[in-house]
C-alpha cells in the first residue's frame, strides 16, 4: 500500500499498531475502485417553452420536449424498464411521453434512450364561449427503477411550460409566477440525505407575462416531518427578474437530524410560491432518509485476502525513524485465499501503540 490521496491515514495507523517485521491480514483487490451504477437524465436547456393557440389549434400548437436518459457505471434497468411520470400538469394541460417503460442496458437495449415529451393545451367552456387554459407550471419528469430486478434509484427533470392565447391575432400571456428546485446532485426535487447532514437546495423563480420587476414570496405550509428544521426558517422574498430565467434565485436548508425516521418513500415537502395579482403555485422537495452506512457511492473488487509481513514504513522513498509514515512497505507471505477464514496467521491485532 504506497502513499495516496484515499489511503493517506492508513500507514500512520499501522505505524502506531504495528512493528516491522509483523505479519498482518490484508484484503486484495486491483487497484481499480469503480463508482456505482448511476442513470442520468438530462432535458433541453432552456427547460421552458411558450406556444398561444387558438381554441381550433390546440391539437396543434404544442410544446414538445426532448429527454434523455443514460446508464452509466454499468446500470442495468428492470427487465421491465423505468417507470415513467409527469406531474404539475393536472387540469393545466394534456401530456404523453413516446416510452412509459424505457429498458436501458439490459437484453440488447442501448445504454441511452431519448424520449418525447408532448405537452398539449386545453380548452374549457365558461358559459357559452370555449377558451384556452392558459397560464404558466413547472412540472416534473421523473424516471424510478423500481420494478422486479431494479435499483430503485430515482431521477427527475423540471421543466416548464406556458400556455399563452391569441385573440383577433394578438398574443395574451396570463402573468404567472413559478419555482423550479434544483440540487448538488442535479436531481431537481429529489435528495438522498444522510441522517445528521443537511439537504441543501437552490429554488429558481420565475415570473411571466408581466413588463416589470416583481416581488416573489416563497412558503413552507405544513408541518415539517420528525427530525426535520429549517436552517433558516421561512418564508423566503426575492425580486424576479421580468426578462430573464431564471429571474432570481435563494438557497435554501433542511437539517435531517438523527430523530429523523428511514424509510423506502421519500418524505414530500412542498413549497408555495407567490406574487401579487397572480395565482400561487406548488413546488414540492422528495428527501429520502438513510443511515449513515448505507450509502455506498465507490466500490473494489476483491480478488481475495493474504498475509503481509510489514518491511518498512517510508516517506517516500525514504525510510522513516519515529517519524510519520505516509507509505507502508511489505511482502506477502501466504497465497491467495479465497476467504479470510483460510488465513492461518496475520489475524492478531494488536489494540494498543507499541510505545505504550
Amino acid at each position: 500500500m504506497y502513499n495516496g490521496v484515499s489511503s493517506s491515514f492508513a500507514p500512520v495507523a499501522l505505524q502506531e499498531t504495528y512493528a516491522v517485521s509483523d505479519v498482518i491480514a490484508v484484503i486484495v483487490y486491483n487497484g481499480h475502485v469503480f463508482s456505482t451504477p448511476n442513470l442520468a437524465m438530462t432535458g433541453d436547456d432552456p427547460n421552458y417553452q411558450i406556444t398561444h393557440p387558438t381554441t381550433t389549434t390546440v391539437a396543434t400548437d404544442v410544446l414538445t420536449y426532448t429527454i434523455t436518459l443514460e446508464a452509466q457505471n454499468g446500470f442495468q434497468s428492470a427487465a421491465g424498464g423505468l417507470t415513467m411520470n409527469v406531474e404539475g400538469l393536472d387540469g393545466f394541460a394534456d401530456w404523453s411521453l413516446s416510452d412509459m417503460s424505457p429498458v436501458l442496458a439490459r437484453d440488447g437495449y442501448p445504454g441511452t434512450d431519448t424520449l418525447t415529451l408532448v405537452v398539449t393545451p386545453k380548452i374549457t367552456d365558461v358559459l357559452t364561449t370555449t377558451h384556452v387554459v392558459t397560464g404558466t407550471r413547472m412540472f416534473y419528469v421523473s424516471a424510478y427503477d423500481n420494478l422486479e430486478g431494479g435499483t430503485h434509484i430515482r431521477r427527475y427533470w423540471a421543466g416548464i411550460a406556458s400556455v399563452g392565447d391569441e385573440v383577433n391575432s394578438v398574443q395574451r400571456d396570463l402573468p404567472a409566477v413559478t419555482c423550479t428546485p434544483t440540487n448538488s446532485d442535479q436531481n431537481y426535487p429529489f435528495l438522498n440525505v444522510i441522517k445528521g447532514q443537511q439537504a441543501k437546495y437552490q429554488i429558481d423563480l420565475d415570473v411571466w407575462g408581466v413588463a416589470s420587476d416583481q416581488d416573489v414570496t416563497v412558503n413552507a405550509p405544513g408541518s415539517l416531518p420528525t427530525g426535520f428544521e429549517w436552517v433558516n426558517a421561512p418564508s423566503w422574498t426575492r425580486t424576479a427578474k421580468w426578462n430573464k430565467h431564471p429571474g432570481a434565485s435563494l438557497q435554501i436548508g433542511l437539517k435531517v437530524n438523527d430523530t429523523a425516521v428511514v424509510s423506502e418513500n421519500p418524505y414530500v415537502i412542498p413549497l408555495t410560491v407567490s406574487a401579487t395579482g397572480m395565482n400561487p403555485q406548488t413546488c414540492t422537495l422528495y428527501v429520502l432518509v438513510e443511515e449513515a452506512g448505507s450509502v455506498v457511492k465507490e466500490y473494489v473488487e476483491i480478488l481475495g485476502y493474504a498475509a503481509l509481513q510489514i518491511t518498512g514504513y517510508y516517506n517516500n522513498e525514504n525510510p522513516v525513524n519515529g517519524q510519520p509514515a505516509n507509505a507502508v512497505r511489505g511482502r506477502i507471505v501466504s497465497k491467495l485465499w479465497d476467504d479470510p477464514s483460510e488465513l492461518f496467521y496475520g489475524l492478531r491485532a494488536r489494540l494498543i501503540p507499541w510505545d505504550q
